[in-house]
């Protein structure tokens, strides 16, 4: 799906949901693209296939957000999953 480096497979992945992440073949393998991959699928279980991937932090986190109410959720590396309220709750 995409050429180029693992870091531009990476970019590339920013703004796409939880769900079509999990049903993208992934064409390198890095520890990175594989964090981003499995945070999908825990988003796409715990949080619904709608979130959208935005970041992933240095620790191994990754950072989503849900279009419809702009809350965001972080997976940790670990795969535990936190939800922050919506600036303005």
């Amino acid at each position: 799906m995409f050429d180029g480096t693992p870091e531009d497979e990476m970019e590339g992945l920013v703004g796409l949901s939880a769900g079509h992440i999990c049903h993208t073949t992934l064409q390198h393998e890095t520890w990175q693209l594989q964090m981003i991959a499995d945070a999908a699928q825990i988003v796409r279980e715990c949080r619904g296939r709608t979130w959208v991937f935005v970041t992933l932090e240095p620790d191994g986190s990754t950072v989503w957000r849900n279009p419809q109410t702009g809350a965001i959720a972080t997976v940790s590396a670990d795969g535990g999953i936190e939800t922050d309220t919506v600036p303005g709750d």
